[in-house]
C-alpha cells in the first residue's frame, strides 16, 4: 500500500498547480541465515537485507499538459539488521533522478539509475534476485552492473510488444575501478564513459530480452580496461507457473591484450500451489575462460554451480513469510577467481573456498508499504 500525498503549489497570484503527487513507499526484508562452508566455517546471523533489498522511497508526478508529465525517484537503501546505510554511506544510492516522459514519445531520465543490465536480470530471474539466486551472483560481480551515477536513459514506449531502453553514462573522471573485495564500493581508478542498451518484447504471457553494457576505466598503473557484457533471457508465465532463464558474458578486456571472460547461465520456476504459496526451484552454473579477472594470468578453468529452493507464504498482500535454502560449489576458483563473485553469501563473512562449497538456510519475513 503507498501513502499518497497531492501536493498544491499556490503561486503568488493564489494559483493552484493541480495534478501533481508524491508516493512514499518501502520494503523492509530481514531475516535469519545460516551458512556452512566446506572448510568448517560457518556464521549464523541477522541479514542486512532479504530475499529483496530494503529500501525506503519517494516517487512524484506531475502532468505537464500537451501529454507530457515530469517525474522523480529518490530511493534509499536500508540494511535492516541495524537501521544503517550500506558502506558507501549514499542517502539514495539506490536511486536518484527526474524525467520527462508522454506516453507517445517514451520517458528520458537524468541521475542515478539502476544499470540497463541489472535490470534485464532482475526481470528475467524467476526468483527475483534471492541471496542465493546465481542471477543475483552475475549481477553482483562488478560495480557497473548494478545502480549507476551520471546515467542518461530513454525508455521507449512498447510497440507490438517491443520496447527499447538506451543509456548513457558520463565517467567525470570518478574514481572507479573493478573492486575484487566489494564490487558495490568503488575503489581507484578514473571512470570511462559508458553505454547500454536493451531490447525487450512482452506480449501476453512470454518475455524476451537482449541487453548489452559497456564501461571501463583508465588504469592508475596506465592503460585502460573496458568490460563488455551480454545478456539474454526469457520467461513465460501462466496463471500458477512461471519459468525464467538467462545466458549473461562478461569480458574484461586489460591493457596486456588479455581478455578474462565469465559465461553463466540460470534456469528455474516457480510454482503458486494455493493463493498463498509459491514454491521456488533454480538450478545455475558459471565457468571462466582460465583467465584471472585483474591481471589476465593464466589459470585452471574454474566453474562454480548453484541450486536454490525455497518457499514463500503470503500472510496478507503486504507481509510474506519465506525461507530459501542453497548450495554453491566451486572448482579452480571461478569467475576469475574472485571470491567475492562465487556467492552472495561472502558479502556476509562466509566466501565460497576454491574447490569446496557453502550451504546456505534462510528464513525470513518481508513487509511492503
Amino acid at each position: 500500500m503507498k501513502y499518497r500525498f497531492v501536493l498544491a503549489a499556490l503561486g503568488a497570484a493564489g494559483v493552484v498547480h493541480a495534478q501533481s503527487s508524491v508516493n512514499v513507499y518501502g520494503v523492509l526484508d530481514t531475516g535469519l541465515q545460516h551458512l556452512s562452508s566446506s572448510n568448517g566455517t560457518s556464521l549464523t546471523h541477522l541479514m542486512k537485507t532479504g530475499h529483496v533489498p530494503s529500501r525506503l522511497g519517494f516517487a512524484g508526478t506531475e502532468e505537464l499538459g500537451d501529454g507530457l508529465r515530469a517525474g522523480f525517484v529518490l530511493e534509499a537503501p536500508i540494511f535492516v539488521d541495524t537501521g544503517g546505510l550500506p558502506p558507501d554511506g549514499r542517502l539514495f544510492g539506490r536511486q536518484a533522478w527526474v524525467s520527462i516522459a508522454s506516453a507517445r514519445y517514451g520517458e528520458l531520465r537524468l541521475g542515478r539509475q539502476f544499470s540497463v543490465m541489472q535490470t534485464a536480470l532482475a526481470q528475467y530471474d524467476p526468483d527475483h534476485f534471492s541471496p542465493f539466486s546465481p542471477a543475483l551472483v552475475m549481477q553482483l560481480a562488478n560495480v557497473e552492473q548494478t545502480s549507476l551515477d551520471n546515467m542518461v536513459s530513454y525508455v521507449s514506449p512498447a510497440v507490438g510488444g517491443l520496447s527499447l531502453q538506451w543509456s548513457a553514462t558520463l565517467g567525470e573522471k570518478a574514481p572507479l575501478s573493478p573492486n575484487l573485495a566489494n564490487p558495490q564500493i568503488v575503489g581507484a581508478g578514473t571512470a570511462r564513459n559508458g553505454s547500454a542498451g536493451m531490447l525487450q518484447y512482452r506480449r501476453a504471457g512470454f518475455g524476451a530480452v537482449l541487453a548489452y553494457q559497456g564501461g571501463g576505466q583508465n588504469l592508475t598503473a596506465g592503460g585502460k580496461a573496458l568490460q563488455r557484457i551480454l545478456t539474454a533471457g526469457a520467461n513465460y508465465r501462466f496463471d500458477a507457473f512461471e519459468l525464467g532463464s538467462i545466458l549473461w558474458r562478461h569480458r574484461n578486456t586489460l591493457p596486456n591484450g588479455s581478455a578474462p571472460m565469465v559465461t553463466a547461465g540460470a534456469l528455474g520456476g516457480a510454482w503458486r500451489i494455493a493463493s498463498a504459496v509459491r514454491l521456488n526451484a533454480e538450478v545455475g552454473a558459471a565457468a571462466d575462460n582460465g583467465r584471472v579477472y585483474a591481471t589476465g594470468a593464466a589459470k585452471a578453468t574454474g566453474i562454480n554451480r548453484y541450486l536454490n529452493v525455497g518457499a514463500d507464504y503470503n500472510l496478507s498482500k503486504r507481509t510474506t513469510a519465506y525461507a530459501r535454502a542453497g548450495r554453491v560449489t566451486d572448482r579452480n576458483g571461478g569467475f576469475n577467481g574472485r571470491p567475492i563473485a562465487v556467492s552472495p553469501s561472502g558479502r556476509d563473512g562466509v566466501a565460497v573456498p576454491a574447490n569446496g562449497a557453502v550451504d546456505g538456510l534462510a528464513l525470513g519475513l518481508r513487509h511492503a508499504f
